[in-house]
């Protein structure tokens, strides 16, 4: 037999360092949009993306801040992705807070395979009571298979050791006795301790969680309006996204002669982001008989950091948007790009400037190790 034909060191060489192309740590299909692009950019720098299967995602906000409704919008987002077909959504409204019109507002899909964690013999919805209830539902809808699951809110939560102890205070109470010991501890104990497994358990099922917590006032805090949460460390520590949500004023619009509110703006304050590591606060409209409205949000984060305005006497405040080819008010140009279904064009437009806007913030640095 004659001797194989040796290798070129040079084109060995060639061949053991040519590039691979990477393939993503997290395929597109994987991901849930929010419905809302320049908080999708936000989360993870793609505008129909949000948060990925096996994670979990913290929301902590002032009351009235649409925590909520932001939870149903990812079941409604689910509704329509092929690729959560498969995914249970369950709702645990521990607060017993949301009585809206699921139907309405997010579509008969999200109506009928929205459910409780738990029915009772007369199918009635039991929700959690408890942070242990809270960690069992969640552990045996993940044994059922994928899902999103919500929990509405750990506030409403308290920990079987303080029901006990709530318990004891009330008899020794009603005996006229003084009560002694701690309450309110176990809970944020229990967290720290259960936590770690529902991560884990979300992470092989593709399952999603999303938490929501309310602010409170920091006792005791030498600055003003400086807010807190309760339920201890872990629940920052665990989560891939952590998002605190605040009012910041109210939108008008004129009718029958008054300027009526209709709306809200809403900051949400990225103060965690494993995903991309872009952290940092936008505010996007919140109208009471729409919800939030992607175009909406567009337009007014373009006007922010982009489309050039200008205030016209008696006019209001006029925007000047080249690309669209179009000088006249923020609401005439939403019907505008909704009526000639130009949404993509729009989103694709903020994506575009959110790159340039990241770009021109990046430091040219020669890296060490490249």
């Amino acid at each position: 037999m004659g001797k194989s034909k040796k290798e070129p060191v040079s084109e060995v060489a060639a061949r053991l360092t040519k590039p691979i192309p990477r393939i993503p740590l997290t395929p597109p299909q994987d991901y849930l949009s929010c419905g809302v692009t320049p908080l999708n950019l936000a989360a993870t720098g793609h505008i129909d993306r949000f948060i990925q299967k096996g994670t979990y995602v913290y929301f902590v906000g002032d009351s009235g801040s649409s925590k909520t409704w932001m939870a149903f919008m990812m079941m409604a987002e689910a509704s329509i992705n092929s690729h959560f077909n498969k995914h249970q959504l369950i709702f645990d409204n521990a607060e017993n807070g949301s009585l809206m019109d699921v139907r309405k507002f997010f579509g008969p899909a999200v109506e009928k395979r929205m459910r409780a964690p738990r029915y009772d013999k007369e199918k009635q919805p039991e929700n959690s009571r408890t942070v242990q209830e809270m960690f069992y539902n969640i552990d045996t809808a993940l044994d059922a298979g994928p899902c999103i699951y919500i929990v509405d809110s750990i506030d409403a939560l308290n920990a079987d050791e303080d029901e006990t102890k709530f318990e004891e205070d009330k008899s020794a109470f009603e005996k006229g006795k003084d009560t002694k010991g701690s309450y309110g501890m176990a809970k944020a104990k229990y967290i720290s301790k259960s936590i770690n497994r529902v991560a884990m358990r979300l992470r092989d099922t593709g399952s999603i969680l999303f938490l929501i917590s309310q602010t409170r006032d920091k006792v005791g805090g030498h600055i003003p309006g400086l807010k807190t949460r309760s339920g201890g460390k872990a629940l920052k520590f665990y989560a891939h996204l952590e998002i605190w949500t605040s009012l910041r004023g109210v939108i008008t619009k004129g009718a029958m002669g008054k300027e009526r509110e209709i709306g809200n703006w809403i900051q949400f304050d990225i103060q965690k982001n494993r995903l991309s590591g872009w952290e940092g606060k936008l505010t996007v409209p919140f109208y009471r008989q729409h919800g939030f409205s992607d175009i909406d949000s567009c337009v007014e984060w373009l006007c922010e950091e982009h489309w050039g305005t200008k205030s016209v006497k008696g006019k209001g405040t006029i925007i000047t948007a080249p690309e669209f080819n179009f000088e006249g008010s923020a609401e005439v140009l939403v019907r505008l790009i909704e009526e000639s279904i130009r949404e993509e064009e729009l989103r694709l437009l903020v994506f575009t400037i959110w790159q340039m806007i990241e770009e021109s913030c990046l430091l040219k640095r020669r890296s060490k190790y490249s």
